[in-house]
């Protein structure tokens, strides 16, 4: 397991470059207990690249959300701080709901991989230096490693550069879905050979 101070690097890597999803608003101290949650939960992972302390990159990806957000709850009292400013917000609170409902669900009865990409991020100043690709092939080692054959990974349907990068990594569109109302996304399938 990565020191929190990791986890933390995590949090801020994750608002700084996975600004157009919804997870960013609600903040750096919410981020870094669910990264927190991801790194120390027995069914989730999070692969971080670094060097001389600086956070270079990071994958993480679960079995489920599900036990990502109960993981969460292990901290309630960090928890209920970090997202005590998003409850006076009725916007956001429907959002959280809608990730809430999106976790528990089974893709809308697709039969779709149980694992699931959560997010992947690089520093700006390494992009075009293939970590997300070795981030990307790790995540397959490590799958590989608990006998998961698949993963699907969630992706809004505007976000080009994101959909490109899984295209490249081999996965395949297998459908949308809508995570947030009005919002559509693409969910990829990626084999483990």
């Amino acid at each position: 397991m990565y020191p929190p101070a990791v986890h933390k690097r995590v949090a801020e890597l994750h608002k700084q470059s996975i600004d157009q999803g919804f997870l960013p608003v609600l903040g750096v101290r919410f981020l870094t207990i669910m990264y927190w949650a991801i790194d120390s939960d027995k069914d989730s992972v999070l692969i971080v690249e670094e060097s001389e302390g600086e956070v270079l990159g990071f994958v993480s990806a679960s079995l489920g959300m599900r036990c990502v957000l109960n993981r969460m709850l292990h901290r309630p009292l960090s928890l209920f701080c970090a997202l005590f400013p998003s409850l006076f917000r009725i916007g956001r609170i429907i959002k959280i709901l809608e990730v809430l409902r999106y976790a528990s669900s089974s893709h809308s009865g697709k039969e779709l991989p149980k694992a699931e990409l959560l997010s992947i991020a690089v520093t700006p100043s390494f992009r075009g230096k293939k970590v997300s690709d070795r981030l990307y092939d790790k995540l397959k080692i490590h799958f590989k490693s608990k006998n998961v054959s698949a993963f699907c990974i969630t992706v809004g349907s505007e976000l080009k550069n994101a959909r490109s990068f899984y295209d490249r990594m081999g996965a395949s569109p297998s459908g949308l879905i809508e995570v947030h109302t009005g919002k559509s996304s693409v969910v990829y399938v990626q084999e483990i050979h």
